[in-house]
């Protein structure tokens, strides 16, 4: 199987464009003030002593502005850092999951499911960035609302937040997205992120890196981690040495996506992909 390398800044700009491929020829104009966005980026700015960086994306542009702390931090400066710079600053075994997320995600915030706010809802992973000296540190990163068209309610900017939580050890399994949804208090939000996870299911569906059947017996593993494969059989109605090879399928697929899981079921890949939100 040959593997598709993604670009990461490719990737990241089309995703942009696709989130606001509704304003196409339309005027837009901006939901919050400009007098609030720079009494919120004063107070971010004063945070970044706390081992903390952020910076806004103009998604209509598709640049970044009001970046600060990225030199003290990452080493990059902050008035030349751009988008497709800090896309291709994430580490390899965190680009795939982090892009198809960050589409569901851009989808389900123009969605008629989710009401428009500034920085009310926080969007949290966890991701790995290459620091300019060559090593790469572990990092949470919470995007929140930062503008959206008030007629349209189509996001146009939004908050990139960024704590340093140690270096990254490329050994240590745990060191996966971790998504969450909370409010702006750090209580979850079970109800998005369900409504998220549907959405970063259909994602993953339309990517095609697996088949649709495939991912129905992800989910039905997800959801039923003691099932066996006839009483999977059963279920779709087709014959159990089959779902062996659609078992084998989805390892092979899988490994080639996530080359540093390296899991050895389609059980276990099943319940990392739901811990990613993906199913």
């Amino acid at each position: 199987m040959k593997k598709t390398v993604v670009d990461p800044m490719k990737t990241s700009i089309e995703i942009l464009k696709e989130s606001v491929k509704s304003l196409k020829n339309q005027p837009i104009s901006s939901a919050i003030s400009k007098i609030i966005h720079e009494e919120e980026v004063k107070l971010l700015a004063e945070t970044i002593k706390y081992e903390r960086f952020f910076f806004v994306v103009d998604i209509i542009n598709q640049e970044i502005i009001h970046a600060h702390g990225i030199k003290q931090w990452l080493g990059y400066d902050d008035h030349k850092f751009s988008f497709g710079f800090y896309s291709n600053l994430i580490h390899p075994n965190y680009i795939e999951a982090t892009f198809l997320l960050a589409k569901s995600t851009l989808a389900l915030v123009n969605s008629n499911s989710f009401e428009q706010g500034f920085m009310k809802e926080k969007f949290v992973i966890q991701i790995a960035l290459r620091h300019a000296q060559g090593h790469y540190i572990l990092v949470k990163r919470t995007l929140s609302s930062w503008d959206y068209d008030p007629t349209t309610k189509v996001s146009i900017a939004y908050l990139n937040e960024f704590t340093i939580l140690e270096e990254y050890d490329e050994t240590d399994k745990s060191n996966t997205l971790k998504p969450r949804i909370t409010d702006i208090y750090g209580t979850r939000l079970v109800n998005i992120e369900n409504i998220l996870r549907e959405s970063s299911y259909k994602t993953l569906e339309s990517s095609k890196r697996f088949s649709v059947q495939e991912l129905r017996i992800l989910r039905k593993y997800a959801y039923n981690p003691t099932i066996t494969s006839n009483e999977v059989a059963n279920t779709f109605k087709i014959k159990p040495n089959t779902i062996d090879t659609y078992n084998r399928r989805i390892i092979t697929k899988f490994n080639y996506i996530y080359p540093n899981e390296k899991v050895k079921s389609a059980k276990e890949i099943a319940q990392f992909l739901r811990k990613e939100c993906f199913i």
